[in-house]
């Protein structure tokens, strides 16, 4: 039992979704871990539709599933695939699915990423497509299906 006679069964807790940057935090956050964003007047439950449009990643023979807003690296999405990986920064970069397109950004990650063996400037949004080749490090690169 949670304080003040509150029951939190762990599959029904709702989050808050941040309408800044998408970051899914935990329904008592009222500013979002990510961004920093106010979270004040979003209630629980609210935000991204998880019917919203898959993007699938492959690494290593492995698939990672992502969503709008999701933020990949060794402390978010995909922390178990990078646990070992010290070039990957532990939130590396940020995938967005905007006008039917998917778009990724760099997050000031250490050794930045390369789409197709090009660097992308970090804090920019880079279209991305199937067949890509997104390096995170110099072990880690990513494929999107």
């Amino acid at each position: 039992m949670g304080g003040g006679g509150v029951v939190y069964l762990g599959a029904m807790k709702m989050k808050r979704v941040c309408p800044a940057c998408g970051h899914e935090n935990e329904e008592e956050c009222l500013v979002c871990s990510w961004c920093l964003g106010d979270l004040a007047n979003v209630p629980p439950g609210s935000g991204l539709d998880r019917s919203d449009p898959l993007l699938m990643l492959s690494f290593s023979g492995l698939s990672l599933e992502v969503r709008h807003g999701d933020v990949i690296g060794r402390s978010a999405l995909g922390k178990e695939l990078f646990d070992g990986h010290a070039g990957v920064s532990r939130k590396h970069l940020l995938v967005v699915f905007v006008d039917g397109a998917w778009f990724i950004e760099d997050l000031g990650s250490t050794n930045g990423t390369k789409v197709n063996g090009e660097r992308i400037e970090s804090g920019t949004k880079h279209r991305i497509n199937a067949g890509d080749s997104l390096a995170l490090s110099k072990n880690v690169t990513l494929v999107v299906l």
